[in-house]
């Protein structure tokens, strides 16, 4: 991971800041990357929901550096960490993985302006958060969507794909 910061100095940071710390530009990203974190699936696993194919590239990439949405990545993966540490507690066993839901309705090939930000996550999540997800649920999938997972495909573990 190049950058400003390594990863492992990246975690500590925001792990160092607990709760108080928050996703940078949070206004923009909840404008621009419309998601949530809500609700649980049925083991109990965090949910996390995203509405990638709505996500204007262009202007994302414009008004937030590389390294600001690594960052933000970063946030929400403590984030849901924290969810499940709290269920953990709430339900009394172990939940350490988290679900996430992807809608790539309105994906197009203006997608590709985060293909390098997505080699950076493949990375930086088998690398800080391995088995992490235990599901990721791709919903209405159009035809550029095969064509830029296999640009990030070889960078993930046989346990991703």
């Amino acid at each position: 991971i190049s950058g400003d910061m390594k990863a492992d100095e990246m975690l500590m940071a925001i792990r160092e800041r607990g709760e108080e710390s928050h996703c940078e530009q949070y206004d923009v990203m909840k404008k621009l990357v419309p998601h949530e974190c809500r609700g649980f699936d049925k083991e109990g696993r965090p949910l996390y929901m995203e509405r990638t194919g709505r996500i204007n590239c262009p202007v994302l990439f414009q008004v937030m550096t590389e390294e600001s949405l690594i960052r933000n990545h970063v946030w929400m993966c403590e984030f849901q960490f924290e969810r499940c540490r709290q269920q953990t507690e709430r339900l009394g066993r172990p939940v350490y993985q988290t679900t996430c839901i992807n809608d790539m309705a309105g994906m197009s090939m203006s997608h590709r302006y985060a293909l390098g930000w997505l080699r950076r996550v493949a990375v930086l999540d088998q690398a800080f958060y391995p088995n992490f997800f235990a599901h990721l649920f791709v919903l209405n999938p159009p035809r550029v969507f095969e064509v830029l997972f296999n640009v990030v495909r070889p960078l993930l573990s046989k346990e991703m794909t």
